[in-house]
């Protein structure tokens, strides 16, 4: 086998062989990486029920993407010999370091490497679980440590996938004894808890290097399973926490239904058991944390309940501060958002409901019944803020700000804007004369009495002001409203700046730099500091900096908190109560089969990716061969390549910044994409083959979502080059990019290149006054330019409003994805030229619900969109501050 090419991979040497298989590395001569092939034994290859198995196990795993599982590359199968069979083979990835088999050879391992261990086994474990996937075979030779500190989970060849055939059979007891669970041991069904007593038995051994159950023999080994208790580990390494001993105890109690509830919830308990030197935290860094270490609310609970502090900032000149109650105020499915605490902290203000309907609720902070405050209002009522003397609360919806008495009663308008602009947050004076508001073009103050605008300054995309207490400044975000006020692009990611604005007309200061998302700016009472949210060191947590009395800031940053994923926050006056959203948002690739005739429903989806990541935007490779996809699963958002037939994504870019948009070249050497590299979204190219970037638009504006031309020489794209979003083409020249032409000239966006390189297919209209209400015509038009020809439109009874347009891959057709005032999905078909469109996809499965995302993608035979969820709670914090 050494030496010879097994389809494009050469083999180099034999790693190792096991029951399952014999592994080699190998070079794959294509792409230039070296993989792990593993073969099944010659002499199982006639055995139907052991492929059937090795099948099963390169399936399995081939449905994860987490960074603490083995990457499956491909499947194949050997040319065989005239008169014999071919050999099967997995190409997977290859990892440099040591088995924790080989680790523990070397004595214990230190407790905080252990827990580490333990706790991204436990990530992994979740992310298959989550799957319907059990490992069943979880122990030290099938865990690998690479070089960089890395737990990846090896060899699924025992794992049962729900719904297949059970191929290990219920009474057998394949795998390795000492790591089995009692109920496998007695050959009984198997669920995921199987594999967090093998985790524990593996934490077990890493912590005091023996394993808890022993014998001579394999009988003894599997008596000792079922009948006697392992000792504590606390008798056998006295340095271990009383935590974690508590921990291993819970992962080994022999019946299934005592241990933990699943493998998410082991991860959060060995979270709290970490030493607290991993509980400090330093300034902003410039790389996020990937996904699969980001915190929960619940994880900062499990801290909490457990009896450890929860130190989130020491600082040499900031002093300490340290949570000492958490709580959850709201437990509704769905979004609820927006917290806002009266002046006295005894009530909390909130918006809550489905996106584009929500309404303005309040309730006690310490429990009692919700009250509903706006429900005689229209539209989708945002951002509560209670008036200085707690008597009103003021909340914006559809381009208006209403006040309502906070105790119930009729809601008033104060603020209307022109017809076709937006309102996107507004805040009271801090003597309650008057009311500040963000509009497209910047921020105006409204004096209530006379109902004049007193102030005003400009700004870019500015939403979500902050009155300083002392009434001289403004705090505000700029770029990127989607995120808090979206209805169609709700928790849209994207870059986003705090600004401090004066009053006086000054000129407005930066405080954060705009390579992260920052948003919820709010004062401390005395207004010393200014704290918000920013997802800058991978979750959404809080930052705060000290403010002079010049209104600037006085030194860096500084990350208060970890692991909150706030969407906004809310401090009360006694300077020690937080409110905030927890708010997680997960999207993955899924695909359906194109139907000749008729719709068909989204319960019929496959998943094509999987794990702890957000997806925005896909593209298929003009040889339908490839997906390339943004995600957020190495931290930030960075482009991603993954074959279709299954296997390993690769990381294409990795820029500290945002990457948005990608879209194949025709030769698919490259993706083009857009990004936040320079302070502002610009195009870029990266090379699939050696990842070199070439930036292709230079311009002050918002360039985004390129689309390649299939003839390989154009790029069209959509920008606010003019103000107004409209579409774009620039075109390839000898010595680089020439420039940009204007295509369009009432509206567009998100631009699609027919098949022929001759029409373009977008969506007319602007995003930048009215988010809420932004789509309104699919339309055609050629690439040399000329009049639009409307496809669809949305004015149109019954035909809900159009985003994503995608070509089919014959020209004839064009594919769009769709929402109805409701907000329910669907995808639908049009003729090219023009006639009643149809549906193909309806997002009919609650359990299967596509956000508001402009991602659409389709080849020959499926479509491609994502499925995910948002969900938000409001939780609260008291913490000491030792300034």
């Amino acid at each position: 086998m050494i030496g010879q090419t097994i389809s494009h991979f050469r083999v180099l040497e034999k790693l190792g062989s096991g029951g399952m298989g014999v592994v080699y590395l190998a070079e794959d001569v294509r792409l230039k990486r070296t993989v792990a092939l593993k073969f099944l034994p010659l002499h199982l290859n006639s055995d139907e029920e052991a492929k059937q198995r090795f099948l099963q196990e390169a399936q399995s795993a081939s449905a994860l993407n987490h960074p603490n599982i083995c990457t499956i590359h491909e499947i194949g199968e050997t040319e065989p010999a005239p008169g014999e069979q071919g050999q099967m083979f997995i190409a997977m990835a290859h990892y440099s370091g040591e088995t924790l088999k080989e680790k523990l050879g070397q004595g214990p391992v230190a407790i905080d490497e252990a827990v580490r261990i333990a706790q991204q086994i436990s990530d992994g474990l979740a992310a298959a679980h989550e799957h319907g996937i059990v490992h069943r075979d979880i122990k030290p030779a099938n865990i690998i440590v690479t070089e960089d500190g890395r737990a990846v989970i090896l060899d699924f060849g025992l794992a049962k996938l729900t719904g297949a055939v059970d191929l290990t059979k219920t009474g057998s007891t394949l795998g390795t004894i000492a790591y089995m669970s009692p109920e496998q041991v007695r050959g009984e069904s198997l669920d995921p808890r199987t594999d967090l007593w093998s985790l524990g038995v593996c934490l077990f051994e890493m912590l005091t290097n023996s394993r808890p159950f022993k014998g001579d023999y394999d009988q003894a080994i599997a008596y000792s399973i079922l009948n006697e208790d392992p000792p504590p580990v606390g008798t056998l390494r006295e340095d271990v926490p009383s935590e974690l001993e508590s921990i291993v105890d819970t992962l080994l109690r022999k019946d299934p239904a005592s241990r933990f509830r699943d493998a998410r919830e082991a991860e959060v308990a060995l979270i709290g058991a970490r030493s607290e030197s991993a509980l400090l935290f330093a300034p902003m860094s410039s790389r996020r944390l990937p996904s699969s270490l980001k915190w929960s609310a619940i994880g900062i609970a499990t801290l909490l309940a457990v009896g450890l502090p929860f130190v989130l900032s020491r600082t040499a000149d900031e002093g300490t501060i340290e949570v000492t109650r958490t709580w959850q105020v709201t437990h509704a499915p769905g979004l609820e958002v927006d917290p806002a605490l009266s002046p006295d902290g005894n009530l909390l203000a909130y918006s809550s409901g489905p996106e584009g309907n929500m309404r303005i609720h309040i309730r006690q902070v310490q429990g009692g019944r919700t009250i509903t405050l706006t429900d005689d209002v229209p539209g989708n009522h945002r951002w509560p803020r209670w008036s200085p003397d707690g008597s009103q609360i003021l909340f914006q919806s559809e381009g208006a700000v209403f006040v309502v008495p906070s105790l119930g009663g009729f809601a008033k308008r104060i603020i209307s804007m022109a017809p076709g602009e937006g309102v996107y947050g507004a805040d009271w004076s801090p003597d309650g004369t008057s009311v500040a508001y963000a509009k497209a073009s910047g921020i105006e103050v409204k004096d209530l009495d006379s109902g004049e605008v007193v102030s005003e300054f400009a700004a870019f995309e500015p939403h979500s002001p902050a009155w300083s207490p002392d009434g001289r400044n403004i705090a505000f975000v700029s770029g990127n409203p989607f995120f808090v006020f979206g209805t169609a692009s709700f928790a849209n990611l994207a870059a986003s700046t705090i600004w401090i604005g004066s009053i006086d007309g000054t000129e407005s200061v930066r405080v954060t730099i705009d390579d992260a998302q920052a948003v919820s700016p709010i004062w401390s009472p005395d207004g010393r500091y200014l704290m918000w949210v920013s997802n800058s060191g991978g979750s959404r947590d809080v930052y705060r900096v000290r403010i002079d009395d010049t209104s600037a800031p006085r030194g860096n940053a500084h990350r208060l908190t970890t692991g909150l994923d706030a969407h906004s926050i809310s401090i009360a006056q006694d300077d020690r109560t937080l409110a905030y959203s927890s708010f997680q948002a997960t999207a993955n690739v899924w695909s359906v089969e194109l139907p000749p005739v008729g719709s068909v429903s989204v319960s019929s989806a496959v998943p094509i990716t999987t794990g702890n990541q957000r997806i925005e935007s896909i593209n298929v490779s003009h040889d339908e061969q490839w997906l390339a996809f943004d995600s957020d699963l190495a931290g930030n958002q960075d482009i991603y390549a993954m074959p279709l037939a299954g296997g390993e994504s690769i990381q294409l870019t990795t820029d500290p910044a945002d990457d948005f948009s990608p879209s194949w070249s025709p030769d698919g050497q490259s993706v083009a994409f857009h990004s936040f590299r320079d302070g502002n979204r610009e195009l870029y190219i990266v090379s699939v083959v050696d990842r070199v970037v070439e930036r292709v638009t230079d311009h002050p504006s918002q360039d985004r979502a390129p689309d390649w031309s299939p003839d390989g020489a154009r790029l069209t794209f959509f920008s606010d080059r003019t103000g107004r979003q409209e579409l774009y083409i620039i075109e390839r020249e000898i010595d680089g990019w020439g420039e940009s032409r204007q295509l369009t000239f009432d509206g567009g966006l998100h631009a699609e290149w027919s098949p022929d390189s001759d029409m373009i297919v977008y969506i007319s209209g602007s995003r930048t006054h009215n988010m809420s209400s932004s789509v309104h015509e699919l339309r055609v038009v050629s690439a040399a330019g000329g009049k639009p020809v409307v496809l669809v439109s949305a004015r149109e009874a019954g035909l809900p409003a159009a985003e994503a347009p995608e070509w089919s891959t014959d020209g004839r057709s064009v594919y769009y994805k769709a929402f109805d005032d409701e907000g329910g999905a669907s995808i639908w078909r049009v003729p090219a030229t023009g006639r009643d469109p149809e549906p193909i996809v309806v997002f009919d499965d609650p359990r299967r619900r596509t956000l508001y995302r402009h991602e659409l993608a389709v080849d020959r035979k499926n479509v491609y969109f994502t499925i995910g969820d948002f969900e938000s709670d409001i939780w609260m914090m008291e913490f000491a501050d030792q300034k």
